[in-house]
């Protein structure tokens, strides 16, 4: 069975699944409060195919741990009917922590935009927003 809300010994339950979401997302809004306080030197800004790059890096990110975290949950879910609880869980556990890290990583490639000096500002918001949005997106759920 997929974790529920009490302690499991064996694996990760909902409720650790939900603090570490929680910390990510703490984690995430520091991480965007640094970059809009940051002071950015007057430098050569970053080329475009330098920018363009780090688009195209973040999307395949997306891609990828989109579909790996749900071919884990689909793994999880296949365990859990035959009855192969803790692996289940640990494949169930595994998606969580892609879902997360992705969406953080996401968020970096703003941060570092930000930190290059990328402009325009909004550059780096895009990441930004599609990093929570992802976050909020893949928050620990039971399975349906």
């Amino acid at each position: 069975m997929i974790p529920g809300s009490g302690a499991n010994p064996k694996g990760m339950s909902l409720q650790t699944a939900r603090i570490m979401w929680i910390a990510f997302l703490c984690s995430a809004c520091a991480i965007i409060a640094v970059a809009l306080r940051l002071k950015t030197h007057v430098a050569p800004l970053p080329a475009a195919s330098f920018v363009w790059s780090i688009a195209a890096v973040a999307a395949w990110d997306i891609v990828v741990i989109g579909l790996i975290r749900r071919r884990q949950l689909l793994k999880a879910d296949d365990l859990n009917k035959r009855g192969e609880t803790e692996a289940g869980q640990k494949s169930w556990a595994l998606a969580q922590l892609l879902g997360f890290a992705g969406g953080e990583s996401i968020i970096l490639f703003g941060f570092l935009l930000s930190t290059m000096g990328a402009r325009p500002e909004w550059l780096s918001t895009i990441f930004y927003v599609a990093g929570l949005l992802i976050l909020v997106a893949y928050r620990p759920q039971l399975a349906q």
